[in-house]
C-alpha cells in the first residue's frame, strides 16, 4: 500500500519497534508508528529524519520528525524550580540579584526580578542538575525491561513508579 501511494519512510534513529503489548499471553513488539513522505518531498527536505524516542508512560514510542537539523536556537525561557531552595549557593545568588544595583540608581521591582533571574541562571549553569543522572539511569533500566521478554510486568511497574 505504501509503495502504491509513492511514499517513502523517513530515515530513522532509535528503536523502530514503536509498540509493545501483550497478545495471547506473549509480549509482542512491532513497528506501528512511522513517518512517510513522497520522493519529491524528500528531495526538497533531504535532511529530514525521524527519531524514535523512549517509551515512557505509554505502550508506544513517540516519534519526532525533524525536517532540518539547522534549527536556530533561541533564548531559553526561565523556569523556577522549587527544588533549588536550600541548595548550596542558591540563596546567595538570589541575594546578589536582588542587591545588584548598577550605577547606584534606584532599581525598579521588574529590574530586580530580572537580576535575580540572571544570577539564578548563572548559579544553575555552574551547578549541574542533581537529578539528571538518576533520570538517565531509570530511563536505561526502563528501556532494558521493555526490551526483555523474560522480565515480568511488576518490574516495569516498579521502575515507572520510582
Amino acid at each position: 500500500m505504501i509503495d502504491d501511494c509513492g511514499l517513502v519512510d523517513f530515515p530513522s534513529h532509535g528503536n523502530i519497534l514503536s509498540w509493545r503489548g501483550r497478545r495471547w499471553g506473549k509480549i509482542v513488539r512491532c513497528r506501528l508508528d512511522r513517518a512517510l513522505a513522497t520522493e519529491d518531498w524528500h528531495d526538497t527536505f533531504p535532511k529530514s529524519h525521524v527519531e524514535y524516542l523512549k517509551m515512557i508512560g505509554s505502550d508506544h514510542r513517540p516519534i519526532l520528525a525533524t525536517i532540518d537539523n539547522k534549527i536556530p536556537k533561541g533564548r531559553r525561557q526561565f523556569r523556577f524550580d522549587k527544588r533549588w531552595i536550600g541548595q548550596n549557593g542558591f540563596s546567595e545568588a538570589v541575594e546578589r540579584g536582588w542587591k545588584n544595583n548598577p550605577n547606584n540608581r534606584e532599581s525598579k521591582l521588574v529590574d530586580m526580578i530580572g537580576n535575580c533571574r540572571y544570577e539564578i541562571s548563572q548559579w544553575r549553569h555552574e551547578n549541574k542538575p542533581y537529578g539528571k543522572d538518576k533520570i538517565v539511569e531509570l530511563q536505561k533500566l526502563l528501556e532494558d525491561v521493555q526490551n526483555d521478554d523474560n522480565r515480568i510486568q511488576e518490574e516495569l511497574v516498579d521502575i515507572t513508579h520510582n
